[in-house]
C-alpha cells in the first residue's frame, strides 16, 4: 500500500505535489488563497485561479478533501509520501522557511513561543522534529502546544508521528528526542491499537540497541503488562525510579497470584512516588494504579479499606486523565460492595470505548452479577477481536474469562490458553459474586466495629507550648511523632498548619481532640506578602487542648504538661476603709482586645 502511494505522489506534476507536501506538514485545511500565499515565494503560483484545476485534479485523486468553508486537507495516508517527496527533492527547508514567513511565530520577553493557534504550533513541531532539532527546539514548541487545551484530547507527538505510525519518521528525529517522543506513542498505543504492533515492534528494537531512556523502558514496561508478557516487562525494570520499580514489581507479582507481598510493595512504591514528586495525594498512573485498588478492595484487612477509600478519593479529584474513567468504575464497586450505592446505577451509565475501561468495565459487571452484561456479548466479542489483533492478551483474556463464564465456552478455551501460555491470574475469579441482599447484609456486619481489637498506631500528635510568666500562653506547635525502633517516641517533625488545616479528617493518627484544635486555623492574607499564612485562632486553641494528654514545654520537649480549665474569680478585699474587687484573672488591656 505504501508503495503505491508513494507511486500515486510521484506521478503529480511539480505543483502538485508541492500542494499535498504543504499540507501535509501544516497538517490543517487551507482555502486556495493560503495555499497560493506559500506557493508564491516558490514560483509554483502567480495567482490563486491558476490552483483551482491542480486542487480539483487532487480532489478527484481522492488525495485531498474538500471541507466545507475550511478548504483543502490531505488524506492521512498520503501525508508522509508527499513530505518523503519534499525531503528527498530537498524542497522541505523552502517550504518550512515559507510557512515561517507566512505565520510568524511571535515570543514572549522571555523567548515564550505565543502561538495564534495550536494548528500552528503542530506544525512548527512537525517540521522541527523532522528537521532533527534537539531539545532546544522542540521543548519550547511542545510545551507551548501542550498549553492548549486542544493537547489534552490527542497529545500533539500522537497526532504529528502515530497517525499513521512511520518508522522512517522517527529515524528523522533528533536522537536526543526520539526516546521521550516513543514513550509517549508507546503509552498512547492502548487507546489506538491499530498502531500497537507497529510502535511495539520499532520500541523493542530500540530498547534492545541499550542506552534507552527511563521513560522509555517505563513505557514500555507497562505496554508489555497488557500485553501478558510479563517476563519481558521485568527484564525492563532496571535502574528506574524507586518507586517505578517498586510499582511493577508488585504488578508482576500480583498477577502472578502473590497479593500480600504485592500490596506490601505498592506500599513501598506509593510512599516512594509522593517522596520523588513532593505530592502527598499523588497518584499510580496506568494499570499498576488500577490493579492496586482491585486487590485493594478484595481485601479484608480494615486497614486495607481506609487505604483504598483515601486513594481512591485522591484519583477521582484529580485532574481528568486516561486513567480518571477506570479509577470511576473502581470506586462505583467500592461503594455498591458497601452498600451505598444501588448496583442498578451502574449498567444505567455508558460504556467507554478504550480497552481497559471495557476490560475492567465488563469486569465489574461480572463481579457484581448485573443481569444487563449478557446484552453487551456482542460488543464484548468485538473488543476481544481488537485486543488480539493489537497484542493486548492481558487485556483479551480478561475479556474472554467474563465471556466465557456467560455461557461461551470457545472464548473460555482462549481465556485458559492465554492465561497459561503467560501466566497470569484470572481477574473474573478475584471476587466472590454476591446478590443484592448479600451486599446489603454484608454492609451491614461491616458497619459494626470489631471487637477486642487493640489498635496500635505508629504516629502521634504532640503539641509544644510556649509559656510567659505574665502573658500566659504565646504560641503552641503541632509536632507528628513516630514510634522508634525500641518502641519509644522520636521527638518528632513540625506538622504544617495548611496541611493539618486542609487534611486533618483524613489523618488517621490524629484523635478527635487534635481534630477540633486544628478546626481552630484560619487562612490569612496580609498586605506585606502576596501569599497565604495559616495560624491559629489562640484563645479557640487553648480551650480546645485542656485535658490534652500529650502536651510539652516547647522549650524543653521532654517535660510534660497539663492543662486545666478553669474559671474567672471575683476577689473581694477590704482594707484602709476600701473595699477593692479584681478578677483572676484579670481581662486584657482593651488595645490587645
Amino acid at each position: 500500500m505504501s508503495e503505491v502511494l508513494h507511486a500515486v505522489v510521484d506521478a503529480c506534476d511539480e505543483r502538485r505535489k508541492l500542494v499535498l507536501a504543504l499540507l501535509a506538514l501544516a497538517g490543517e485545511p487551507m482555502g486556495r488563497r493560503r495555499i497560493h500565499e506559500h506557493l508564491a515565494p516558490l514560483e509554483a503560483s502567480a495567482h490563486e485561479d491558476e490552483l483551482a484545476e491542480p486542487l480539483e485534479r487532487l480532489r478527484a485523486d481522492g488525495l485531498v478533501g474538500e471541507l466545507p468553508s475550511r478548504g483543502y486537507a490531505v488524506a492521512p495516508d498520503v501525508a508522509w509520501p508527499a513530505i518523503q517527496w519534499a525531503l528527498r527533492a530537498r524542497r522541505f527547508n523552502e517550504l518550512r522557511e515559507v510557512y515561517q514567513q507566512v505565520t510568524p511565530l511571535r515570543v514572549d520577553w522571555q523567548g515564550t513561543p505565543m502561538l495564534r493557534s495550536y494548528r500552528q504550533g503542530v506544525a512548527l513541531l512537525r517540521m522541527a522534529l523532522l528537521a532533527g532539532e534537539g531539545p532546544k527546539t522542540i521543548a519550547p514548541l511542545l510545551t507551548a502546544c501542550l498549553r492548549c487545551h486542544e493537547a489534552a484530547y490527542l497529545h500533539p507527538l500522537v497526532d504529528i508521528c502515530a497517525r499513521p505510525f512511520e518508522p522512517d519518521l522517527m529515524e528523522r528525529i533528533n536522537g536526543l528526542v526520539r526516546d521521550d517522543v516513543l514513550a509517549v506513542l508507546v503509552s498512547h498505543a492502548q487507546r489506538e491499537p491499530a498502531s500497537a504492533p507497529a510502535i511495539r515492534a520499532y520500541a523493542e528494537e530500540h530498547v534492545a540497541q541499550g542506552g534507552a531512556s527511563m521513560a522509555l523502558r517505563t513505557a514500555l514496561a507497562e505496554h508489555l503488562i497488557l500485553c501478558g508478557r510479563l517476563d519481558a516487562a521485568a527484564d525492563l525494570l532496571v535502574d528506574l525510579d524507586e518507586s517505578a520499580t517498586l510499582q511493577y514489581r508488585s504488578v508482576l507479582q500480583l498477577l502472578r497470584g502473590d497479593t500480600e507481598p504485592a500490596l506490601a510493595g505498592f506500599d513501598k512504591a506509593l510512599k516512594a512516588l509522593r517522596r520523588e514528586t513532593g505530592k502527598r495525594k499523588a497518584i499510580f498512573e496506568g494499570i499498576g494504579g488500577h490493579l492496586y485498588v482491585t486487590a485493594l478492595l478484595r481485601s479484608s484487612d480494615p486497614k486495607h479499606a481506609k487505604t483504598v477509600e483515601s486513594y481512591l478519593d485522591s484519583a477521582t479529584r484529580a485532574v481528568q486523565s486516561h486513567d480518571t474513567a477506570v479509577y470511576q468504575q473502581l470506586s462505583m464497586l467500592r461503594q455498591i460492595r458497601g452498600g451505598t450505592v444501588d448496583a442498578d446505577v451502574l449498567p444505567s451509565r455508558n460504556w467507554e470505548t478504550s480497552l481497559q475501561p471495557v476490560m475492567f468495565r465488563a469486569l465489574l459487571h461480572w463481579w457484581l452479577g448485573i443481569p444487563q452484561l449478557a446484552d453487551k456479548r456482542g460488543m464484548l466479542e468485538q473488543q476481544f477481536d481488537v485486543a488480539s489483533a493489537a497484542g493486548f492478551d492481558f487485556i483479551a483474556a480478561q475479556i474472554a474469562s467474563v465471556l466465557g463464564q456467560l455461557g461461551m465456552v470457545g472464548m473460555e478455551k482462549q481465556a485458559i490458553a492465554l492465561r497459561q501460555q503467560h501466566r497470569f491470574v484470572d481477574l473474573a475469579l478475584w471476587f466472590e459474586r454476591e446478590q443484592p441482599w448479600e451486599r446489603q447484609l454484608n454492609a451491614l456486619i461491616n458497619l459494626q466495629p470489631p471487637v477486642n481489637v487493640e489498635v496500635v498506631k505508629e504516629s502521634r500528635l504532640a503539641w509544644l507550648v510556649s509559656w510567659d510568666v505574665h502573658l500566659g500562653i504565646r504560641a503552641i506547635e503541632p509536632r507528628e511523632q513516630k514510634r522508634d525502633a525500641q518502641g519509644g517516641w522520636t521527638r518528632g517533625r513540625p506538622l504544617g498548619l495548611k496541611r493539618l488545616a486542609e487534611e486533618a479528617a483524613e489523618l488517621d493518627f490524629l484523635t478527635a481532640q487534635d481534630v477540633q484544635v486544628a478546626a481552630s486555623i484560619g487562612a490569612f492574607r496580609y498586605y506585606s506578602g502576596t501569599g497565604t499564612r495559616y495560624e491559629f485562632d489562640l484563645d479557640k486553641a487553648i480551650a480546645a487542648l485542656a485535658g490534652h494528654p500529650l502536651l510539652f514545654w516547647m522549650d524543653s520537649p521532654g517535660t510534660r504538661i497539663e492543662l486545666l480549665p478553669g474559671e474567672p474569680q471575683l476577689v473581694v478585699r477590704a482594707g484602709g476603709g476600701k473595699v477593692v474587687i479584681t478578677l483572676v484573672p484579670p481581662l486584657p488591656h482593651p488595645k490587645h482586645l
